[in-house]
């Protein structure tokens, strides 16, 4: 009896990391698969950047698992659009902008959940019986909208601020 199995392709990522205060500085590189790749931000300081480029292209699904007690906010660049957003319990909103522009929360740039940048955020507790709470004792998962890496930019740029920083 003759038997094929395909292993799945691996694809790896380069990120380049940096906390604004202190100006620490990391790269790292992240394995995924064509289907997804999660890609982990521990950020000690609560206010810092990174850059992801992908060594060959990016998979169907990209996910940030951003490690901060507080999501005040994140922008994610790719260069030609800016997805801007922050996170309370109370309170989501995202705002679409076009690279570059000041003002990126404008009310006039927000966008509603069914537009395709629409950011979803979840926080993730690592207490998952009393479910999440701010100050977060986890993690911010972010899926980043495969619309915004359809025309698959060659990086794109993660800012963030904690506001338990």
């Amino acid at each position: 009896m003759l038997s094929l199995c395909c292993a799945e392709e691996t694809f790896q990522f380069h990120i380049a990391s940096k906390e604004r205060i202190g100006r620490e500085t990391s790269n790292s590189v992240v394995s995924g698969s064509s289907d997804e790749v999660i890609i982990p931000i521990n950020s000690q300081q609560g206010i810092g950047s990174a850059i992801i480029k992908p060594v060959t292209q990016w998979p169907k699904r990209v996910e940030l698992h951003l490690h901060l007690k507080g999501l005040e906010s994140i922008e994610i660049d790719n260069g030609k659009s800016v997805i801007a957003s922050s996170y309370s319990l109370h309170h989501r909103s995202t705002y679409v902008s076009p690279s570059g522009t000041p003002a990126r929360q404008d009310p006039k740039n927000k966008v509603k959940e069914s537009h395709p940048f629409s950011l979803r955020i979840t926080p993730v507790s690592r207490q998952p019986d009393s479910g999440p709470s701010i100050p977060l004792d986890g993690y911010f998962k972010i899926e980043i909208p495969g619309e915004f890496l359809k025309n698959r930019p060659g990086s794109f740029k993660v800012n963030w601020i904690d506001f338990y920083r």
